[in-house]
């Protein structure tokens, strides 16, 4: 209609004016939306939206489902990778217990012979007395 790669126009007064089209030093052109306040560019046979403010391009519906599907891979490693923490910490506070058990028992034990031995002691200085 145009039989350009890139033109526009918009309402104004109820009449259609043509946007004006940047011609860029790439060979693509752009225009400025200022209801959208993004410029529309023409590059390498690309129509794809930038933002003056940000100073970035949008990213295309392809590329945002490719971030999106990045972004679902990453948060699942980041969720079995901390499931498997959860299983090692779980495993290590088990092994902890068990030998915190263990030292108890043994303390016991050795409490229990050090009370026998002082018993066999002072029957043996009763048995030297008498």
């Amino acid at each position: 209609y145009h039989d350009a790669a890139l033109a526009g126009d918009r309402l104004v007064d109820g009449r259609y004016e043509p946007v004006l089209i940047e011609r860029m030093d790439d060979g693509g052109g752009r225009g400025y939306s200022e209801v959208l306040g993004l410029y529309v560019c023409w590059l390498d046979g690309d129509l794809i939206w930038y933002d003056p403010r940000t100073d970035s391009y949008l990213l295309t519906s392809d590329e945002e489902a490719d971030r999106a599907d990045r972004a679902e891979e990453s948060a699942a490693r980041e969720s079995a990778a901390r499931q498997l923490a959860e299983e090692r910490a779980e495993q290590e506070a088990a092994r902890a217990e068990r030998e915190a058990e263990a030292r108890r028992r043994e303390s016991d034990r050795a409490n229990r012979a050090e009370a026998e031995l002082r018993r066999i002691r002072e029957r043996l200085e009763r048995l030297d007395d008498e």
